[in-house]
Order: structure tokens, then C-alpha cells, then sequence
């Protein structure tokens, strides 16, 4: 078996998975006449004039089959089809069809950059999509921190919170916990508006920063300030990890 068999069927069998890509050009179909066993027929029949088939016709080959040798019928596989096919064409027409598999195989390359440069700059604002999503999640888990803590549900308030969060003030956890409990309560009207925020995201998108001015109104004392969150990802879930009053 010839260098040049192998290739093109190396070269068909590639270009097969760039066939939805590239449009194949309309080539006329063309007739591999094959001589009949009989010698009559080999000394009368003139071996017809034959033009170089085009790679579409190797790609979409039918099933061949072969049952002169053996008597009975056994599949040809492709590179035993290329190979009798190649047999047929003189040196010529070998070398133009080497050089339309060569020039095809660089056009399917060109076409497939061509699409992921294509498919790349379809995907290019997704990245700011998501951060969009994200943002979203992010002020969404804020809200219910805001409304656990208007209406008095302690329990879903801490649960805002996660193993990660260091209070300020120098407090340890368990103070600060206690302090909370005795300051979120049902019994406690308050009224608690965020308003103004500011949400920004970390490169991976696994934690956010949160700037928004609160107002807090609990009978008479009315409190307006400016706070900062910070959030990360914890077992899958947004969680408070700090909490900061900042200074005017």
C-alpha cells in the first residue's frame, strides 16, 4: 500500500469530522470503470477516459462490497476503498487529488478557528452576565438578612451568618450571639430600610462586597448609617463573614 493511499485516508477520515463545516463543491459524478474478468472484454473494452473524483465522493461512499474473490460477500473498509480507488488514477490525477485533500484539510482548519474566534466572542459577555446572576443572589440573600432582622426571626437572622464571621468590636462569637438573641426579637417593633447599594465581586465569584446606607427606627430612636458585608460561598450558600459600620 502506497504513502499516498494512507494519507488520503487519513486525510478523508479527518476531513469527515469537518464535513458539517465546510460546503463540499458539486462535482460530477464520475464512473471508475473496472475491467470485466473476460478476456474478450479485456482486449475489445477500451479503459474509459477518466477525470480525478473529488474528496465529497470518498467521504460519502457507499458500502462496498466484494464477492468476486471469495464468492461471497465481504465489506471493504475505508482504507481498502481508497486504495482500489486510487489504484485506478494515474500519477497525475494522484497528485491533484493529494493536493485537493491537502487544500480542503486547510480550509476545514481555517473554518474551525474561524468558528471558535466566532463562538469566543459570542461567549465574551457571558462572564459579565454571570456576575450579573451572581450580584443578584448576593443582594437576594441580603434581603432576607434585612427582613429576618425587621421581623424578628433570630433564628433565620444567625442562620445569615457564617462559621467564618468575626465581629467587630472585638467580640467573640459566642458574646455577640447573645447580644443578637437579646436584640432581634418579635416583641421588638423596628422598622429597617437598605437603600443605595453597592455590590462588587472577587474574580472567582466567591465572595462579594456589599456597601448600603441603612436606616433603623425602633419607636423613636432613629439610626441612618452606612454599612458594609461581606459575603462567601459556604457548602454552596452565601454567608455573612463580616459586618462593618462605617464611619462618616
Amino acid at each position: 500500500m502506497s504513502v499516498l493511499v494512507v494519507v488520503l485516508a487519513l486525510l478523508v477520515m479527518v476531513l469527515s469530522v469537518y464535513k458539517s463545516f465546510v460546503e463540499q463543491p458539486v462535482a460530477p459524478s464520475v464512473s471508475i470503470v473496472v475491467p470485466s474478468n473476460s478476456p474478450e472484454t479485456q482486449e475489445t473494452a477500451p479503459r474509459a477516459e477518466q477525470s480525478t473524483p473529488s474528496l465529497a465522493s470518498l467521504i460519502n461512499m457507499p458500502d462496498q462490497r466484494d464477492s468476486s474473490e471469495s464468492g461471497g460477500e465481504s465489506s471493504l473498509s475505508s482504507i481498502d476503498y481508497v486504495d482500489r480507488q486510487v489504484d485506478q488514477l494515474s500519477a497525475e490525477q494522484q497528485a491533484a487529488l493529494l493536493s485537493q485533500a491537502k487544500n480542503q484539510s486547510e480550509a476545514a482548519e481555517q473554518l474551525s478557528q474561524a468558528r471558535v474566534e466566532q463562538l469566543e466572542s459570542v461567549l465574551l459577555p457571558v462572564g459579565d452576565e454571570l456576575e450579573s446572576l451572581v450580584k443578584v443572589e448576593v443582594g437576594y440573600i441580603v434581603e432576607r438578612w434585612r427582613e429576618a432582622w425587621a421581623t424578628g426571626d433570630v433564628e433565620d437572622y444567625l442562620t445569615s451568618y457564617g462559621a467564618n464571621f468575626v465581629p467587630a468590636n472585638d467580640l467573640s462569637i459566642e458574646d455577640w450571639r447573645r447580644q443578637r438573641r437579646s436584640r432581634v426579637s418579635p416583641q421588638k417593633q423596628i422598622e429597617l430600610g437598605l437603600s443605595g447599594f453597592d455590590i462588587s465581586m472577587s474574580d472567582d465569584l466567591n465572595q462579594g462586597t456589599v456597601y448600603f446606607n441603612q436606616r433603623y427606627r425602633s419607636g423613636s430612636y432613629v439610626e441612618n448609617s452606612r454599612k458594609r458585608l461581606i459575603l462567601e460561598k459556604e457548602d454552596g450558600t452565601w454567608k455573612i463573614v463580616s459586618e462593618l459600620e462605617l464611619k462618616e
